[in-house]
């Protein structure tokens, strides 16, 4: 059966990665929700949504991690962290929850974090800085950014190689640069992580 499965996600152009159950979210969405916590983390320390969005779209994904909430649906995100809560509940409920709970949705619903016209991204959501009360006005460089955000998804992915969930940390590599878009040039959290020394 698994080789079966294997052959027909190659015969439809997929790279398939082998994963072991016991993670909620299993390895993408498990670390992705990690990054939408630190990027929601340099948010409310008070870096503008925006500038994170772009910083990130620049240097390692197609969208930031603002803009992907909105473009997948935000009440999609918050499903996923639904997910992840039943057996890791978090401290505080993440924003995309908040959002959520508001009845933005992201591009399909006219707002999420976001305001949008059809398909063009408008300025960020009035509201969305009282809804991280108390904020603070330390703006994030660029560098601190991209390795805060990425160091997060290889945390968690870290963790979910030593438990064996993923095999290999080229197979998870593969995953998040062909299932989230992770520049290539970069290889993926791992990869990332080796050529800077992370430990």
């Amino acid at each position: 059966m698994l080789v079966a499965l294997h052959g027909f996600v190659r015969k439809i152009g997929k790279v398939p990665v082998i994963l072991q159950d016991g993670s909620p979210g299993f390895l993408v969405n498990a670390a992705l929700a990690e990054y939408f916590r630190e990027a929601e983390a340099l948010y409310r320390e008070g870096t503008p949504i925006e500038h994170i969005d772009q910083v990130m779209r620049d240097r390692v994904f197609p969208l930031g991690p603002f803009e992907v909430a909105d473009q997948a649906g935000v009440d999609v995100a918050a499903g996923m962290f639904d997910v992840i809560a039943r057996t890791a509940p978090p401290p505080s409920p993440p924003l995309v929850t908040v959002l959520r709970d508001r009845g933005r949705f992201g591009v399909k619903s006219g707002g999420g974090f976001y305001d949008w016209e059809g398909s063009k991204k408008g300025a960020p959501w009035g509201e969305l800085p009282a809804l991280a009360a108390p904020r603070g006005s330390r703006v994030a460089e660029p560098d601190e950014i991209v390795d805060r955000c990425v160091r997060s998804m290889w945390l968690k992915a870290r963790d979910l190689l030593g438990r064996g969930i993923v095999e290999s940390k080229e197979e998870a590599d593969l995953a998040f640069v062909y299932a989230l878009g992770f520049a290539m040039y970069l290889g993926g959290p791992f990869f990332y992580a080796e050529q800077r020394g992370w430990s």
